[in-house]
């Protein structure tokens, strides 16, 4: 039994040595690699390879790097030089915005000219900063539509002008910044119209006679102004913006002329909605909007495309 015993310990010993002996084997060949591919400009002992590793012959420690090192360093060497590569692909498409933004401020420059072209120069002044820089970042990325170009280009004008500068409030460039060309155009309409009414559409269930109402119902369709100027519902968010920014107020209150909702009626919005709906038990819920106090400032200054003289 120690006969036996003593022969395990011994091959036990044996792989150990042997494993050891690769480890150290493997890691002076990296070792080698490493100072072969070293960065120039990295100060290292001036030795040469042989030296330090004296037991590894040269053509081992050559195999090893094509066999290991070098198919990974190549892999890693393509991934670097493809980072610098990928970001010049997303970044090239916007650099038309730097020339396109010079461009465009000399665009806007030419803009305002026009709107103040008939302005006595003693009523001119240099605009605020805070609206006029703003502002001016803002437009050149608004060249492509016509609604929001003018509002901004409005904003400018009247922000030079002594009679309506102190008017120009500081948040209408941000509001901008927010709106659509839909929410532009639904304004524009509202600015100009004598129709304050909307409707939701809302589905019933079951009519209450004691309390001479119906017990349940779900709000279907919301803001139906009969206006068409869009799809209802991106119309409906309009409103709801246009509410947002606190330039229309809406109300459950309702108009004493209902000409305004039999108008809404009859649109092509309603109807298109009253029949996808027509499974379910509906019912007009009739309600109005006002413009704010704020809203018809911005109004006067963004919508308006009057300059006074």
């Amino acid at each position: 039994m120690i006969t036996v015993a003593n022969k395990t310990t011994s091959l036990v010993m044996v792989c150990i040595f042997a494993c050891l002996g690769s480890f150290l084997l493997i890691f002076n060949i990296c070792l080698s690699i490493m100072y072969l591919q070293a960065p120039i400009g990295v100060e290292y002992e001036r030795m040469e390879l042989i030296e330090i590793n004296p037991i590894i012959p040269d053509e081992t420690k050559h195999q090893f790097y094509k066999d290991a090192i070098h198919p990974s360093a190549k892999e890693l060497g393509k991934t670097l030089s493809l980072v610098p590569r990928l970001v010049n692909t997303i970044i090239s498409p916007l650099e038309k915005y730097i020339y396109t933004k010079e461009c465009n401020i000399q665009y806007t420059k030419d803009l305002i000219a026009e709107k103040i072209k008939n302005q006595n120069p003693e009523s001119l002044v240099a605009p605020e900063p805070y609206v006029a820089v703003p502002a001016l970042n803002a437009i050149s990325y608004s060249m492509d539509n016509d609604q929001l170009r003018d509002m901004y280009a409005n904003l400018l004008a009247k922000s030079m002008i002594k009679g309506t500068r102190s008017l120009v409030h500081p948040s209408f460039v941000e509001c901008i910044k927010q709106m659509s060309p839909l929410d532009a155009k639904l304004f524009h309409h509202l600015a100009h119209t004598e129709f304050t009414g909307l409707i939701d559409l809302i589905a019933v269930e079951e009519y209450d006679k004691e309390l001479g109402m119906y017990s349940s119902y779900e709000i279907l369709e919301t803001n139906i102004s009969g206006l068409d100027l869009s799809d209802h519902q991106l119309q409906s968010a309009s409103f709801n913006l246009l509410e947002r920014l606190a330039f229309i107020k809406i109300s459950q209150d309702v108009l004493a002329d209902k000409y305004c909702y039999s108008r809404i009626l009859l649109s092509r919005e309603y109807k298109h909605l009253a029949k996808l709906h027509s499974h379910l038990r509906t019912e007009n819920q009739e309600k109005l909007f006002n413009i704010t106090d704020f809203g018809k400032l911005f109004i006067k200054i963004c919508l308006d495309d009057a300059i006074p003289e």
